[in-house]
């Protein structure tokens, strides 16, 4: 390259990284923000005619009666030998109960979980979530995902009665109808039948979790929004708000307590969704490098950050951690 020439470059290159910078931002398309407001960071104002929070009321932490609830289904979790009776020297087995995001997440915890300073002894992480599995094959008549569920526990040298809490995490699949409040009141009601089947199958899980779903507004344009492009995924989060309040009030089908309990007691770990990648009130964001292209799997630093953040959850949280943690937080 001549003197002329390589000047003549050097004087355009500005040029032409401006340039590049236009097509890398055309190539990949900016996602679009839904105006929607994440549920706690809406707290008691009202969406649609419906009130926010993760909880009743517009709030954000567990209180009155399901408080009460979580601090005494909490309190009864202890190490539990393969027969499901108390063992100093057993275990407490938490379950991921979902479809292919679940197993990413469930796969970092069995990964990130032993080395963790912090967790008691007696707690055992165990993947039992299956790729493809919405809330209409986890429910399949023959019972095939809930056989394998316990066909991977016993593999792993663990029962079916040490199982006492679960982390659940899928969606319906099938009906692409995104209508409000219709398409979370119908998921509502699979995720119920779902936990009444877990409960039939781990006659100790006392104590479900969830954290909805994260935005996929970075999903590509394609079949894959149809399944799972917004608010589709902002609707899981309000289908487990409304499935909390149901049980709180007492409903028969949900009863979590007693000789005559049918479920596990419902309740929030973390809440993951985000306007796109707007950061919420607590300053919480998911960004596009949170997922692969799909828009829907996570990436693998946010398999960690995620698995990080459920584990400090029931480290630090007044009621799990009195038995997840090596040493239990202060109690409120």
């Amino acid at each position: 390259m001549s003197f002329l020439s390589a000047a003549t470059f050097m004087y355009r290159m500005p040029a032409l990284i401006c340039l590049g910078a236009v097509i890398l931002t055309m190539w990949i398309p900016a996602a679009d923000t839904t105006g929607w407001v994440p549920l706690n960071t809406l707290g008691s104002r009202m969406f649609q005619g419906f009130m926010g929070g993760l909880y009743a009321d517009g709030r954000n932490e567990p209180w009155g009666a399901h408080a009460e609830a979580l601090q005494k289904m909490s309190a009864a979790i202890r190490p539990l030998d393969q027969h499901g009776q108390p063992d100093a020297n057993g275990k407490i087995v938490i379950i991921g109960i979902g479809a292919s995001v679940c197993v990413q997440i469930f796969k970092m915890l069995e990964e990130l979980a032993p080395p963790t300073p912090g967790i008691a002894a007696h707690v055992v992480f165990q993947n039992c979530a299956r790729g493809g599995h919405d809330v209409n094959k986890i429910s399949d008549p023959e019972r095939r995902y809930w056989e394998w569920a316990k066909a991977t526990l016993e593999k792993a040298g663990l029962s079916p009665a040490q199982v006492q809490v679960a982390w659940y995490q899928s969606d319906e699949l099938i009906d692409r109808r995104t209508d409000f409040p219709g398409r979370p009141q119908r998921l509502k009601d699979a995720i119920a039948r779902n936990l009444r089947e877990a409960r039939q199958h781990f006659p100790n899980l006392r104590i479900c979790y969830h954290s909805a779903r994260h935005t996929t507004a970075f999903s590509p344009d394609t079949g894959v929004k149809d399944k799972h492009g917004e608010p589709r995924s902002y609707h899981v989060g309000w289908a487990v708000k409304w499935l909390i309040e149901e049980q709180a009030s007492g409903k028969d089908d949900l009863r979590f307590d007693g000789p005559k309990a049918v479920a596990p007691l419902v309740a929030w770990a973390t809440y993951f969704w985000t306007d796109a990648d707007q950061p919420r009130h607590d300053g919480y964001q998911w960004t596009r490098d949170d997922v692969v292209k799909d828009g829907v799997h996570f990436s693998r630093t946010a398999q960690s950050r995620v698995a990080k953040e459920l584990i400090d959850f029931w480290c630090n949280d007044p009621y799990a951690g009195g038995w997840f943690a090596a040493k239990p937080p202060k109690a409120r």
